[in-house]
């Protein structure tokens, strides 16, 4: 939130090149802090590893269809995410809106981001009212077809609903990489996020080309695949879940 709100100030009264230069070195600055201030380690007991461990313990998830749908749901998830918040700025900086990056800054992605604190994932965890995250898709598609509306507030109602979904899908399936890894459980996490993060990259930067064929109807057309082709990935996963769960028990 940070990076896009004041990314957007600094490049309305000077460019988006010293914006990021400014994040850039504000984020350096923390993680030096984060470095210097971090405690020392307690009870930690050092596991001796080779290379040829880590390894072979990341092809073993890799050859795990359940884990691979884990891994397709969020690349697809996150790839749609970040290729929203991107991409929603160029048609509401144009006529009619004619909105700054500032104003888009501040009603676009920081009410964007509020709706994600609601914790609704978390809750559905704890109360497994759905064997996963279909309900969050679905909010997630509601959200992206409000965007299609003239109306800013609708707009911006809609990207609020859609970033309600998206945290809601994201804590349910990233919770269930821990569950289906049968072993080195340690490692299937970052594989998720490896999978996540490079979602956000390519699937964001695709995202240009149909931006500039088919403008923001392209976009959400996008953005609506990714989310059915996510549905589409977990479906064969839920029977298995409710198994999982209940022998965990």
């Amino acid at each position: 939130m940070f990076g896009r709100i004041i990314v957007g100030m600094i490049s309305d009264y000077f460019s988006w090149h010293v914006a990021l230069g400014l994040v850039g070195i504000i984020s350096l600055l923390f993680s030096l802090w984060f470095w210097i201030g971090l405690p020392k380690q307690q009870h930690f007991k050092r596991k001796q590893l080779t290379l040829s461990d880590i390894l072979s313990s990341f092809f073993q998830h890799l050859k795990s269809l359940r884990l691979m749908c884990l891994f397709g749901t969020g690349f697809l998830l996150m790839g749609g995410f970040v290729t929203l918040f991107n991409y929603i700025s160029f048609p509401l900086t144009k006529p009619p809106y004619s909105l700054s990056q500032t104003a888009v800054g501040f009603v676009v992605y920081l009410f964007g981001t509020f709706s994600s604190a609601c914790g609704w994932g978390s809750l559905q965890i704890q109360r497994e009212k759905h064997p996963f995250s279909s309900i969050g898709m679905g909010i997630m598609l509601t959200g992206l077809l409000l965007t299609l509306l003239l109306p800013l507030m609708i707009k911006v109602i809609g990207v609020a609903v859609f970033t309600f979904g998206f945290f809601d899908s994201h804590a349910i399936v990233s919770s269930c990489v821990g569950t289906f890894a049968e072993n080195d459980k340690a490692q299937a996490a970052p594989l998720y996020l490896f999978f996540y993060y490079v979602g956000s990259s390519l699937i964001e930067t695709f995202g240009g080309t149909i931006w500039h064929l088919f403008h923001w109807n392209g976009v959400v057309s996008l953005i609506g695949l990714c989310i059915i082709l996510s549905f589409i990935l977990e479906t064969p996963l839920w029977k298995v879940r409710r198994h999982v769960m209940k022998k965990h028990e």
